[in-house]
């Protein structure tokens, strides 16, 4: 009588649960026709339902779980036989054929490429545009609320600031939002900014965000006001749900595009660190800067003090930290203090 077949070996990997960033050690083995996966002390069936990312070179394999957990390994050899002895089949992908071809096929991929990102460079814009129209305000608030969860979690640490600073200063916010006419649930968060430093950040829906160091930095209530009204600006326009949108069609299409969609959910996860890092457009910039004037002009303060809190985080930090938020580079901050002090040129 023939012999049964040797067992397969397991293979190791991580396993990361839907909806975190936490790696846990894992293994993945067959028993019959079935996977078997152990994560810790747990081992259990994996379920119908699974799919698993495409073959390519220099690229970890992944079995992605209906939950949206996935377990991630680097021995293609031992997934792809495991799933072989499941009666699972890799389905190739355009990238695995064209691995199998030569720099021509190449040249022609990198063209297409260059194309479709160019076409991409003028439709996403308009496409995020459109997008952030079409959400309801209850939805916006919402994905704000989940923004500064996902902040507090990998940047932001809680306030310092002392409480009476925090009261004048919500006392400010609140006469600004209630001058633009923008309803009382758009609040005032502080937070310390860690590698943020001195800078404020409106989130979709609001909240908006000021860190304890840029309250330090700029105690003048006519350039806090400034820095409030420009965020407020953002807000009114909704530039960031619009930024955050667009990073995310970005980040989804290139994913896509390479034929590993097991990520995608970790990426939209990642549309608020987007936000910080990437800041704003020159003409959104511009825009706020001239919703501030007005505004601030309205509610009794001085318009030039976002010229002064720009002249504070320009001589506190320098061309290094012309990024993010309220420090955006397009324009630069010697631009827009001019465009400020001097509206006539």
């Amino acid at each position: 009588m023939p012999s049964d077949p040797a067992p397969l070996p397991p293979v190791s990997g991580t396993f990361h649960a839907a909806g975190t960033s936490r790696t846990i050690p894992a293994e993945l083995t067959v028993a019959g026709q079935t996977l078997i996966l152990t994560v810790g002390d747990e081992t259990r069936p994996v379920p119908p339902g699974y799919r698993v990312n495409e073959r390519i070179a220099g690229v970890a394999r992944a079995l992605l779980l209906a939950d949206g957990g996935r377990f991630v390994t680097a021995d293609d050899t031992g997934f792809s036989a495991l799933l072989a002895a499941v009666g699972h089949r890799n389905r190739g992908s355009g990238i695995t054929w064209l691995e199998r071809r030569g720099w021509a096929t190449l040249a022609v991929l990198t063209a297409v490429t260059v194309l479709l990102m160019l076409s991409l460079r003028l439709a996403i814009p308009a496409l995020s545009q459109w997008v952030a129209r079409q959400v309801p305000p209850a939805l916006e608030r919402q994905i704000g609320s989940g923004s500064l969860t996902t902040l507090d979690e990998v940047m932001f640490s809680p306030s310092e600031l002392p409480e009476p600073d925090r009261q004048r200063i919500t006392a400010l916010f609140r006469h600004l939002r209630d001058t633009a006419g923008l309803p009382p649930d758009v609040s005032l968060e502080f937070r310390r900014g860690n590698r943020l430093g001195a800078n404020a950040v409106a989130l979709p829906g609001g909240p908006v965000v000021l860190t304890d160091e840029l309250a330090t930095l700029i105690p003048q209530d006519d350039a806090l006001a400034g820095v409030l009204a420009h965020e407020l600006g953002h807000l009114q326009a909704r530039h960031s749900l619009q930024q955050m949108i667009r990073s995310t069609l970005w980040l989804a299409t290139v994913t896509l595009y390479i034929g590993d969609d097991t990520g995608v959910s970790d990426l939209l996860g990642g549309s608020a660190m987007a936000l910080i890092d990437s800041g704003y457009s020159r003409n959104d910039e511009r825009d706020a800067d001239t919703y501030a004037l007005t505004l601030t002009a309205r509610a009794g303060f001085r318009p030039d003090g976002l010229a002064t809190a720009f002249e504070a985080l320009k001589a506190d930090c320098g061309p290094g930290c012309d990024s993010g938020s309220l420090l955006s580079s397009h324009p630069g901050l010697s631009e827009r203090i001019d465009r400020i002090r001097r509206p006539d040129r």
